[in-house]
């Protein structure tokens, strides 16, 4: 596909057939610089080893590894800096998909609080029971849960999806506030 200089500063790129597409140019030279980063490290690492006090010879590797992983380095902060500036979200458009899996996005989380109370295997049992029935019968996931069998008698399992971020927000947080 050939793109304009001004396409390439922008973090979504249409596709040329298809115009409504929106492709994350970006992100995808976000992972393939990642890549060729990660490429570097092993030649760095194995430079270091000096066999038998050998000449420097050795340091001839990163002589060049070392520059290229700084511009590696350089290339990563620019293309992540345009990823987040380009960056859209859509907070009913997010709330809408979560609620097309009718609560099943939080099995993880129901997972861990009855795993707690009966077991691991029980656990699994009844919330596969009850994602299947579910889906199967288009009600909600924790009404499912709280409807199985298994269930009668015990502590109705709480999931807040809106909540269930885990501790990606203090990892924000903490990122975005460090200089």
């Amino acid at each position: 596909m050939n793109m304009s200089p001004i396409d390439r500063e922008t973090s979504l790129v249409a596709t040329e057939t298809m115009a409504q597409k929106r492709n994350p140019s970006a992100a995808l030279m976000l992972v393939s610089l990642c890549r060729m980063m990660s490429a570097r490290l092993p030649l760095v690492v194995g430079s270091m080893v000096r066999i038998d006090e050998g000449d420097s010879s050795a340091s001839y590797v990163t002589d060049v590894a070392i520059p290229e992983v700084g511009i590696l380095g350089a290339s990563i902060a620019a293309t992540l800096d345009r990823l987040v500036a380009g960056l859209d979200v859509h907070i009913e458009v997010m709330r809408k998909n979560v609620e097309i899996t009718n609560g099943l996005i939080a099995s993880e989380a129901a997972m861990m609080q009855l795993s707690d109370r009966i077991g691991r295997h029980h656990a699994h049992h009844l919330l596969y029971e009850a994602a299947q029935r579910s889906v199967m019968e288009q009600v909600p996931f924790t009404q499912a849960i709280g409807e199985h069998p298994g269930m009668k008698g015990r502590e109705m399992v709480i999931l807040d999806v809106a909540g269930y971020t885990g501790e990606s927000t203090s990892l924000v947080d903490r990122l975005a506030s460090d200089p």
